[in-house]
């Protein structure tokens, strides 16, 4: 804890095995990740030659010098809220423009199948949360789309207008398979008359 300045040796024995070992995980977090205390903004932690010194220890821990390294280029999405990004892509040719938006549903083994999402806002157990301003009484959501399945599965939009921070109406759209690019309208209907927001999840 504290100020570091210099790397620091550290070491810990693995001992007390009832059986012989086959294998080992090895986990690091910047912050207490077990308790989740003290857990404080900016934390880091570096880490250098992570290894085996043992006698008679011949195996080494895979990458453990942190000398080999591939170059990886990431893009944000500006302005939306972005949940999924192992499935969340840049794509060109979009239907306008160079690029488009790509979404993914990912398979995450043990944790379950789950859809990548883009929304303005967010999605609670309580309800929708923010969102972008918006006071139009009448509007139409429209854009293009393909959606590419292997099922029965379908693209979800869900749109939900608030009035201080209240659900003043919304509603869901699915749209199911097409290969090539398809005009949508999605007419914007409030409960009420009075709104202030937009909030939009796409997955």
């Amino acid at each position: 804890t504290g100020v570091q300045t210099n790397f620091i040796p550290f070491s810990f024995p693995l001992t007390s095995f009832t059986t012989v070992p086959d294998s080992v995980v090895f986990a690091a977090a910047s912050s207490n990740a077990m308790s989740g205390v003290g857990v404080q903004v900016g934390s880091f932690l570096e880490l250098d030659n992570i290894g085996f010194s043992g006698p008679g220890v011949t195996q080494q821990l895979a990458g453990g010098t942190f000398e080999n390294w591939s170059l990886q280029t990431s893009y944000n999405l500006l302005d939306w809220n972005v949940n999924g990004e192992q499935g969340f892509s840049r794509v060109s040719p979009g239907h306008t423009g160079n690029y488009a938006v790509q979404l993914v549903t990912q398979d995450y083994g043990t944790e379950g199948v789950h859809p990548s999402q883009i929304s303005l806002g967010n999605q609670s157990q309580s309800g929708p949360i923010g969102g972008i301003p918006f006071t139009t009484l009448v509007d139409t959501l429209c854009g293009h789309y393909k959606y590419s399945t292997s099922g029965s599965d379908q693209a979800f939009f869900l749109y939900n207008l608030m009035s201080n921070g209240m659900n003043a109406g919304g509603d869901i759209h699915n749209f199911g398979p097409v290969s090539n690019w398809t005009y949508f309208e999605i007419p914007l209907n409030p409960m009420m008359t009075l709104h202030d927001t937009l909030n939009l999840t796409i997955q």
